[in-house]
């Protein structure tokens, strides 16, 4: 098993401890990981950009706007 495979593993595990312990705030934790994820070089920058759901976050984004515009 190559360490990269071994190094997400543990990563993800010590973030999602962290976030059920919330011992940190969870998005310090997921910033964290991600940071981790990019120094370790398991990820590249292309890799980050490619695995973000822009649709999601237009979703997320274009609630928030109708709910202010609502409120």
């Amino acid at each position: 098993m190559d360490i990269q495979y071994v190094l997400a593993v543990g990563i993800f595990a010590g973030v999602f401890a962290l976030m059920i312990t919330e011992k940190v705030h969870r998005t310090v934790a997921v910033i964290a990981g991600a940071v981790l994820m990019v120094g370790f070089g398991i990820l590249d920058e292309q890799g980050v950009i490619e695995a973000i759901e822009w649709e999601a976050l237009g979703l997320i984004f274009g609630m928030f706007v109708l709910v202010a515009a609502l409120t």
